[in-house]
């Protein structure tokens, strides 16, 4: 069931990037709106992810699990209803909270379950690869509901596994408590929340125009953020029982290990966020095409998930996580030479190198985290190495969506303001606009009109898309380089054992 929970989490995930193109047409969502559609799960999860960890701590996992499941499930619900962007990133916001309460609970009482190394190493493999299914699911489970259904089915598919994990755990998850759960740290909780969600307002808000970066909003949240971000370290350090035990740093394994993973995650929500509209709004793709498209990226997640341990007992893991972040580094590159006439196959190779780098990275990275701390510590421990991954999918979503954002927007004015004779002056200044926030809407634009106006604004918007989609890959290229060094320079081996603070 703890399995199952997470499953849920990791489904979520890729059927909503599948869904991406579809809800951008269908509530006329801007570019900016569609990166909160995409960013709100992953930074309301970011955010809570450490108040419940503790409270599961305090009050007993398997409670904090039934609440995390019901939560979502009605969130699901409302998200599968909505009428507005607005609307459906309330209900992906409530979403991220049930999140925030299912992650933690199941890998801490895995790690409370398992409290031999090897043992706790089988068992998160298989808890990573339950995740892993959920990716591999998720893209042909919402192309084909996206084909037959309409878009709010991609949520409603939640309800039947929500009712099914909710039964299971109730009957046969154990509960768990931590023998000294850590202190109520309200202040702590507040300031990691500000700081988080300020900060990537600012980032993603930045682009929406791209003339006004300095605007007064962004830098006051983008200020108020890092200030909130200095006052959480300042306060968690003065703090000998803080949600955020800062002393876990120390110890290289939990550290170099969860750098590895914040760049995994930045990496796969960041790409699939652009990737399934690449493959719609550029290669002309159905939904469920796309998924079957990305099935690569999710097999090879799954598939070499669990062999990574294995892998690991014998190399170390040091060496296998650098082997798997070239292996991202390898799929971004490939996936930077995408185009329009790019074929099937390219794509697959591309994404499958991605998938099997995530795989042989997560697996070795997620046990030296686990690795580092008590049982008794455990879900306090999950909670930090959850939160910083959610920050790193959070990151991937605003920091890559934004680099495509100022770039496909210069390049579509540059192009649209060169149309050929006087088909120039049938473009309103409010068209331009709506198609400089909507790729949707430049395609839209293109379909209502025809013969060389009709060619130019397509051809113009799937250029433009291409450059602000290669743009984020390569900033994907260099975060993971950067990271392989840090890395093979950090992560000590061999594996020490827990960390007796």
């Amino acid at each position: 069931m703890l399995c199952f929970s997470l499953f849920l989490v990791s489904i979520d995930n890729t059927i909503v990037n599948v869904a991406l193109p579809t809800i951008q047409s269908k509530l006329s969502a801007t570019n900016t709106e569609l990166q909160w559609i995409a960013a709100a799960y992953t930074i309301v999860f970011a955010c809570l992810l450490l108040f419940f960890g503790a409270l599961g701590d305090r009050r007993g996992r398997r409670l904090a699990l039934l609440a995390g499941l019901a939560l979502f499930g009605a969130s699901s619900l409302v998200a599968a209803v909505a009428s507005t962007p607005g609307q459906l990133i309330a209900a992906r916001a409530g979403m991220g909270a049930g999140g925030a309460l299912i992650m933690p609970a199941t890998l801490s009482t895995i790690t409370a379950l398992y409290p031999d190394p090897r043992e706790r190493r089988r068992a998160i493999a298989i808890w990573a690869g339950a995740g892993s299914v959920g990716l591999a699911v998720g893209p042909l489970a919402g192309g084909l509901l996206l084909d037959h259904f309409p878009w709010g089915s991609v949520f409603l598919i939640n309800l039947p596994v929500v009712a099914a994990a909710l039964i299971g755990t109730w009957r046969l998850v154990p509960e768990t408590r931590a023998e000294n759960p850590s202190a109520r740290d309200s202040l702590g909780v507040l300031l990691s929340i500000v700081a988080i969600c300020a900060l990537l307002y600012a980032i993603i808000e930045a682009p929406v125009d791209a003339s006004k970066l300095l605007d007064n909003r962004i830098v006051l949240s983008g200020l108020g953020g890092l200030a909130a971000a200095i006052a959480f370290v300042a306060w968690e350090r003065r703090r000998s029982t803080g949600i955020f035990d800062l002393d876990l740093f120390r110890n290289m394994n939990f550290t170099a290990a969860n750098v590895a993973l914040v760049l995994v995650t930045f990496v796969l929500l960041g790409s699939l966020f652009l990737i399934p509209q690449f493959l719609q709004h550029v290669q002309g793709r159905t939904p469920m095409q796309t998924g079957i498209a990305i099935m690569p990226l999710a097999l090879g997640m799954v598939l070499f998930a669990r062999p990574a341990a294995t892998l690991a007992d014998r190399i170390g893991s040091r060496r296998t996580i650098a082997l798997g972040l070239g292996m991202i580094a390898l799929g971004l590159v490939l996936a930077v030479q995408w185009v329009e006439t790019t074929p099937g196959w390219e794509t697959a190779i591309g994404l499958g190198a991605l998938g099997i780098g995530m795989a042989i990275t997560m697996t070795p990275a997620m046990d030296s985290v686990m690795g580092s701390f008590r049982p008794a510590r455990a879900g306090v421990g999950s909670a930090m190495n959850d939160t910083l991954i959610q920050i790193g999918g959070a990151l991937g979503v605003a920091i890559m969506g934004s680099l495509f954002a100022l770039r496909y927007q210069k390049i579509l004015v540059r192009n649209l303001t060169n149309l050929p004779g006087p088909d120039l002056e049938k473009l309103s200044s409010a068209e331009l606009l709506a198609m400089q926030d909507s790729v949707a809407k430049a395609v839209q634009v293109s379909a209502e009109a025809s013969g060389v106006k009709a060619e130019w604004i397509a051809e113009s918007a799937r250029y433009a898309f291409v450059a602000g989609h290669t743009v984020a890959m390569w900033a994907a290229v260099v975060a993971t380089v950067v990271v392989l060094l840090v890395v093979l320079a950090l992560l000590p081996e061999p594996h020490p054992g827990p960390d007796e603070d």
